[in-house]
């Protein structure tokens, strides 16, 4: 009956939670972060209010929707706006010119990795861009130099777009900062959302530090999550209410922000592997690994990749007796495909003698 429903929404408070979303966050064990209506609701009308989202855009989008930055950005904003969706499930290079040309949309959105496909991909020399004012990347920072081939790529297929991107983390409901409205300076992540306020303190004395000195990235604003769930002690690890009486997140991210202002990622304080877009956390790889009947040890690192920026490469020491054998590798392999997701997978298993230890 609709007076129930009525009674239903008068006992909803803002500041009731309404998604937990889960994360590894900055210690590569999952937690859930419990994200209020508060959050979610200003994150997504401040990016949507940055891009001048209305009825008549329509944002193509090819990310999955189990992270902050495929569910807030990409479903949430537009809907809010009352803008179109259209959901492409699975990437394909060779369908991308149809799929612009049936859809026509104002907005791309995606990882570096799918911008990188896009300008090799022969399909598109004669695609008609114009229509296109945004194109936003996330899930990974792009290279300056991919930023200039896909901005020139742009402007080749008659777009005025240049390609924007953002900074977050699922503790702060997705991007706080956001590349539009002229702060996307080339390399940059744009300045803080509406609301939210962003500094950089040095790593040790937790000095705020001077524009263009690099250190952690402290994050504050309407959408930093209320807290994890069930763990009072990597919350209050993670925000921490400084003098000025704000709750501010420590991202473990170093950066700077310039003199006008805008904020510049530069990596991971610890170590990190991104592939295709995906935060991948060397520490899981590895107790999955040593759970394995034949493995004593194993360290995992990132190594270069053409494509996919980097990719997990595992060094594993074997339990006494166990022959190092090319058949035992596709064991290992096919025990890492059943127990890791496909982006965690390491693409080569090496065997070493022992690990060098620090």
């Amino acid at each position: 009956p609709y007076s129930e429903v009525e009674a239903a929404r008068k006992k909803i408070d803002i500041n009731d939670v309404c998604n937990m979303q889960y994360t590894s966050g900055t210690t590569g064990f999952p937690k859930g972060v419990m994200l209020t209506h508060y959050n979610v609701v200003n994150n997504g009308k401040a990016i949507g209010d940055c891009m001048d989202l209305s009825t008549a855009d329509r944002m193509m989008i090819q990310v999955p929707m189990f992270h902050c930055f495929g569910l807030i950005v990409n479903i949430l904003c537009p809907l809010m706006f009352g803008s179109t969706v259209i959901l492409i499930p699975r990437f394909d290079a060779k369908r991308f010119d149809k799929l612009i040309r049936r859809y026509n949309p104002t907005v791309l959105s995606g990882v570096p990795t799918l911008f990188e496909a896009l300008i090799k991909n022969p399909y598109m020399k004669d695609i008609d861009m114009s229509n296109i004012k945004y194109v936003v990347s996330g899930g990974d920072t792009l290279t300056i130099e991919k930023n200039k081939l896909v901005n020139e790529f742009l402007k080749q297929h008659k777009s005025k777009a240049r390609i924007i991107q953002g900074y977050g983390m699922t503790e702060t409901t997705g991007p706080a900062t956001f590349g539009a409205k002229g702060s996307d300076k080339l390399g940059s992540v744009g300045i803080p959302l509406p609301g939210n306020k962003v500094k950089i303190l040095n790593i040790e004395t937790k000095e705020e530090m001077n524009p263009n000195e690099i250190g952690e990235i402290f994050i504050s604003g309407p959408t930093v999550m209320s807290r994890y769930l069930d763990n009072e002690k990597e919350t209050s690890s993670l925000i921490q209410v400084h003098e000025d009486g704000r709750r501010w997140v420590s991202t473990g991210d170093l950066g700077y922000i310039d003199e006008d202002g805008v904020l510049f990622y530069v990596q991971r304080i610890k170590r990190m592997i991104i592939s295709s877009g995906y935060n991948v956390y060397p520490s899981h790889i590895e107790e999955v690994l040593v759970k394995n009947k034949y493995i004593q040890e194993a360290g995992v690192i990132g190594v270069p990749h053409p494509y996919k920026v980097q990719v997990p490469v595992a060094y594993v020491v074997l339990k006494e007796n166990i022959e190092k054998t090319p058949e035992l590798v596709i064991e290992i392999q096919k025990y890492c495909e059943k127990n890791l997701s496909k982006y965690m997978i390491p693409k080569k298993i090496i065997f070493k003698d022992s690990l060098p230890k620090t």
